[in-house]
């Protein structure tokens, strides 16, 4: 009788040990692996945001567009520079349903956004994901006009406050990356990669390491420090970028 009693108890804290997130975490998907992790979602947090001009002018636009008063100009995000570029004007809300068109499922939604700075010039840049965490929104302020560009759930996980972040193409494959901006346009740099696929399976700054070394810069990813996200919706739209 003791050992069944032992067994069903094992077998409770085993059943609230896999329960999924609860109020105020949100699902991402950790590195490398089909595995989810919940990140909590913190709101009242501080964005190191520089008061200028320039930030500001860029903090209006990016309300704008999250409000659905002003339409974003969408391009395609390719590595692939002889690929054709698509450039499309639509509205916030329009960016999920012209991404993932579908009859028959229901779309998800954008549900939280953060605010940095990726390419270290000094103006932000927001970067928001949906509620499937199948798409992230990179919205760029230039020249006064807002343009986004998206992500696969699984081409930008972990975004540090640095820029930086990491993508994985499966298990073994597995980027760190940062993005610069030039002529209104996405570049996505490789800082690292481990692919035992690749001819050459493991690179940091373009050039070949061992196995030691990469998983070393790997480890020195994961220990900075992640971006602070907030919940999508007016009011915190409001609060950040009024």
């Amino acid at each position: 009788m003791k050992k069944f009693i032992l067994l069903v108890i094992m077998l409770i804290a085993l059943f609230l040990t896999s329960c999924g997130s609860e109020g105020g975490e949100t699902t991402t998907f950790v590195e490398s692996t089909n595995a989810l992790t919940t990140a909590p979602v913190t709101e009242n947090v501080s964005f190191a945001i520089a008061d200028t001009q320039a930030v500001r002018e860029a903090l209006s636009g990016f309300n704008d567009v999250m409000l659905d008063n002003t339409q974003l100009t969408q391009k395609s995000f390719s590595n692939n520079s002889s690929a054709e570029e698509k450039v499309k004007n639509l509205l916030l809300s329009e960016v999920i349903s012209e991404r993932f068109s579908s009859e028959d499922e229901t779309l998800p939604v954008f549900v939280r956004f953060t605010i940095t700075d990726l390419n270290t010039d000094g103006i932000p840049e927001v970067v928001l994901e949906d509620s499937g965490n199948l798409l992230k929104e990179v919205l760029f302020y230039s020249g006064g006009k807002v343009y986004g560009f998206d992500f696969t759930g699984r081409g930008m996980q972990s975004l540090k406050t640095d820029g930086t972040y990491t993508g994985t193409g499966g298990m073994e494959i597995n980027y760190i990356y940062k993005l610069t901006f030039a002529n209104n346009n996405i570049i996505e740099e490789t800082l690292a990669y481990k692919d035992i696929y690749a001819e050459i399976p493991y690179k940091i700054s373009g050039g070949e390491v061992s196995e030691q070394e990469v998983d070393a810069f790997f480890a020195s990813q994961r220990e900075k420090t992640d971006v602070s996200w907030c919940t999508f919706n007016t009011a915190n739209i409001e609060r950040y970028f009024k």
